[in-house]
């Protein structure tokens, strides 16, 4: 047994002795008193360099034991951050980062992030102080051979956006590096960097007080913006229809559903257009996946929701054309109002905890989700102006029967689209909708 003195005060040899107690005993009560003692001897700063110390011993201490020290010295960092000399900050600093180049086992790395993560906000904390070191660290681990020191520089650039964003400054090195992961060959890497890209767009936010704040942010924001959509929808072009990069498409339709939230149509009028006329592409075209399909409709029902006026003015008639076009896709009658329920269910909720990669099976037939953006067209968008967009497609299908079966489906169902948004033009047509409810309902084509 690892020894447990009453003092805070430990040698090296007894703590990574403690440690690997606390790792290997079977005895519940002799591990619950190691544990206790050791929390008692962290409360002291000086003790924290012994941790440290574990970590760079790659020789003599266990993967496992490094480990354990990388998660006590992140629970005790930050707390302690103030009590510990400015020269041992230093110290501190310079170890963690030259360790984090250098440490062979992936786990330990991870752990040595989160270290470095909590010492970033802490830094940041400090009006006086910074760690422009991190920023270039970051960036040089862009440059690694190796796929998880690029993942790795992505989650750190994560950990630091945010708490620069409450607390500091940001140079371009990160956002250069964050805009490079993007790209990466390793789907692990793009997959952060666009986790950090979300964290980076929070950060640029012009929600400031301060108009010399605002004036920076606004333009670190429109220089971001200028390099971001482009590799936004070239990820999209690219891998839309490949698979095996579904998941990384999805994350990018994430991002591009966080900046339609976030951009207001007087200051970003051009990307908002262009960002809705994509996502338009992005769903009528059958080669790519049905996942990305449906998720850009997503995209575009956010975009209705929030800015009706904007889409009724300028996106109206190609967004209503795509969905007409998709809902004539497939076989499948669906009610949009059903969808909504369906996707608001508590049942959903439960299943977000699923496998992603399972879930990414689960898509909806090409009628049920542009049926659902129709029906939000619908009930968002100017009536009298859906109408007229919409009434010219029903009519020509209509008045020629000899139209495919998917189509003719598509035209009754974009009527009761119709009908849920102008519902006071379809009563003064009364003659003309039961006509052609009759019409079809003697289809002979089961389908419409």
């Amino acid at each position: 047994m690892a020894g447990t003195p009453t003092d805070t005060s430990l040698g090296l040899e007894q703590l990574h002795g403690m440690l690997h107690t606390i790792l290997h005993s079977t005895d519940n009560n002799e591990r619950r008193s190691v544990e206790s003692t050791v929390v008692r001897a962290l409360n002291a700063s000086s003790n924290l360099m012994l941790l440290v110390r574990l970590v760079q011993d790659v020789q003599s201490v266990s993967a496992g034991v490094r480990q354990l020290a990388a998660v006590l010295l992140r629970k005790k960092v930050f707390s302690l951050w103030r009590a510990i000399p400015v020269g041992s900050r230093a110290e501190l600093k310079q170890v963690l980062l030259a360790q984090l180049g250098i440490e062979p086992v992936r786990v330990v790395r991870f752990a040595l992030a989160h270290v470095i993560s909590r010492l970033a906000r802490a830094e940041f904390l400090e009006p006086v102080e910074g760690w422009p070191e991190l920023q270039v660290a970051i960036r040089t681990a862009m440059e690694d051979p190796r796929g998880d020191m690029r993942e790795l520089a992505m989650v750190l650039a994560y950990s630091i956006a945010e708490v620069v964003g409450e607390c500091g400054d940001l140079n371009t090195l990160v956002t250069e590096a964050v805009l490079q992961g993007m790209t990466d060959a390793e789907v692990s890497v793009q997959r952060a960097a666009l986790k950090a890209m979300g964290a980076l767009l929070l950060f640029v936010d012009v929600q400031e007080e301060d108009r010399i704040v605002v004036e920076k942010k606004k333009h670190e924001r429109g220089k971001l913006l200028q390099h971001l959509i482009p590799r936004c929808l070239e990820l999209l072009a690219v891998y839309g229809p490949l698979e095996e990069r579904t998941n990384i498409c999805v994350d990018v339709l994430d991002l591009l559903e966080q900046l339609v939230e976030d951009l207001s149509v007087k200051k970003h009028e051009g990307i908002l257009r262009t960002l809705g006329i994509e996502m338009i592409s992005v769903l009528c075209n059958t080669v790519n996946r049905p996942r990305v399909r449906q998720n850009s409709s997503e995209v575009l029902v956010t975009l209705v929701n929030l800015k009706p006026k904007f889409v009724t003015t300028t996106l109206l008639e190609p967004m209503v054309s795509a969905c007409v076009q998709v809902m004539g896709e497939d076989g499948t009658i669906s009610l949009p109002e059903e969808v909504t329920r369906l996707e608001d269910s508590e049942m959903d909720i439960k299943n977000d905890t699923n496998d992603e990669d399972a879930e990414m099976l689960h898509v909806s037939p090409p009628c049920m989700y542009a049926g659902r953006l129709l029906s939000t067209l619908a009930t968002k968008v100017s009536a009298k102006a859906f109408t007229n967009v919409l009434l010219p497609f029903v009519l020509r299908v209509s008045e020629n029967m000899q139209g495919g079966p998917l189509e003719r489906k598509a035209a009754i169902l974009s009527l009761a689209c119709l009908a849920e948004g102008n519902p006071g033009y379809l009563r003064r047509k009364v003659q003309y909708v039961l006509k052609l409810t009759h019409d079809f309902l003697c289809d002979s084509n089961p389908i419409p």
